[in-house]
């Protein structure tokens, strides 16, 4: 009997504690350029973001809603398109889904995050799209299941943000391409 507590004890302590996804990780910048007299340049109010999950340390790594909306924030603001106050466009999202796997060598990590962005002067949507995205997370990226699902999760979020912020910019007038170095979170 106290070899298996033993063992139970041996194997929470080298299992680790759940951690939640890390704003850092999850801000994103597009890959294309917004143009200097884009309409969409410091105009976008971050309104509702909803349908993240907290983390319970015990089981497995999520994504909350008070990370995610401050990863939007975060990359909307490096973008260029955050407003200060009040903005000529009002953003909505929610994370629809957010598909992980129980086990596994290589984690990949589906998110699936509905947007919608309102012209507030016309009362009416601009841009209403869902963005699926994929990051998949290696032993050689962490060693232990949980860290990896967190960067796993960490990189879904980012992509899904980049891909956005690249569509919502080319919807509203096209733009050249820029070099983006690092798709991966660091340490992953």
């Amino acid at each position: 009997m106290k070899m298996k507590l033993i063992i139970v004890v041996l194997a929470l302590g080298l299992g680790g504690c759940a951690q939640g996804a890390r704003v850092d990780q999850m801000a994103a910048m597009p890959t294309t350029a917004l143009p200097a007299t884009s309409e969409l340049q410091h105009a976008i109010q971050l309104n509702s973001v909803t349908g993240g999950t907290t983390t319970n340390p015990l089981w497995m790594s999520k994504v909350g809603n008070p990370e995610f909306q401050a990863a939007l924030a975060s990359s909307l603001g490096s973008a260029g398109l955050l407003a200060n106050g009040e903005g000529r466009y009002r953003l909505d999202a929610k994370l629809e889904a957010l598909r992980q796997p129980m086990m596994g060598f290589d984690l990949t990590v589906h998110t699936q995050v509905h947007y919608t962005l309102t012209d507030t002067k016309l009362s009416k949507p601009v841009f209403d799209h869902q963005i699926d995205s994929d990051f998949t997370a290696t032993v050689g990226d962490a060693f232990m299941a949980v860290e990896r699902l967190r960067l796993a999760n960490e990189g879904s979020i980012k992509q899904n943000i980049r891909t956005f912020m690249d569509q919502m910019i080319a919807e509203f007038g096209s733009a050249p391409k820029v070099s983006v170095t690092g798709l991966r979170p660091p340490g992953g």
